[in-house]
């Protein structure tokens, strides 16, 4: 990190502190500020912030439940996985859905794929336009070694962002896997974004072990 983005980081925390202080009853602040220091790697002072502002509104719904999900976000970028579960499962208001899906991911870090499944196809069966809610079942999928059906919702996510460089990647690697030929999907990531691409053809005979082993069990 260069002098002149670590300074823009250090203002713009300075500024989202200064919110806090200066309004220390906007729930909305507390929330900016934790995910801002998530995003700066400090999730050990996000999550005292969040609990420090959820004893504050502890008797606002709307307020707590966005502090709720500050939190299982907390523990999600924690690699807390359980405990994200716990905490995104309280949410019952206007964040549910968002929710569901982040259980639905915390399962999926837990390797637990079938229950990723669930919750994706939930949140899919209420936003059928959900590109997350797509990704996460055709990757729960291609986990459970179904390439076929990982390939439809890949499929169904490019249709809506063309340039969805994870979705075409994945493409390209079923098509390998399953036919010997990836039918031009690389090159697509390629040209949108050379760097991912190299990074992932560095971790493509790993991707291809891990899937075979997936298929092979799928079969038994």
């Amino acid at each position: 990190m260069d002098k002149k983005t670590k300074s823009e980081i250090e203002d713009a925390m300075l500024k989202l502190i200064k919110a806090v202080d200066d309004n220390p009853y906007d729930a909305q602040a507390y929330y900016n500020l934790g995910i801002a220091l998530n995003e700066s790697k400090a999730q050990t002072q996000a999550e005292e912030l969040f609990k420090k502002a959820l004893s504050i509104f502890k008797n606002q719904t709307k307020e707590t439940e966005l502090l709720e999900y500050g939190l299982a976000n907390t523990y999600y970028e924690s690699s807390l996985y359980n405990e994200a579960i716990k905490e995104f499962a309280k949410i019952k208001g206007a964040l549910k859905k968002d929710a569901m899906l982040m259980i639905g991911q915390s399962y999926f870090a837990l390797e637990s794929y079938q229950k990723s499944l669930v919750y994706a196809i939930t949140v899919l069966e209420k936003d059928s336009k959900n590109t997350d809610a797509m990704m996460l079942i055709a990757d729960s999928f291609m986990a459970l070694g179904q390439l076929n059906q990982a390939k439809e919702y890949f499929l169904k996510v490019i249709k809506i962002q063309h340039q969805n460089k994870q979705a075409l990647f994945q493409l390209g690697v079923i098509y390998v896997t399953n036919y010997g030929s990836d039918r031009g999907y690389f090159a697509k990531v390629k040209a949108i974004d050379s760097t991912y691409y190299h990074k992932m053809m560095q971790r493509l005979s790993d991707i291809e072990s891990f899937i075979m082993k997936a298929k092979e069990m799928e079969e038994k």
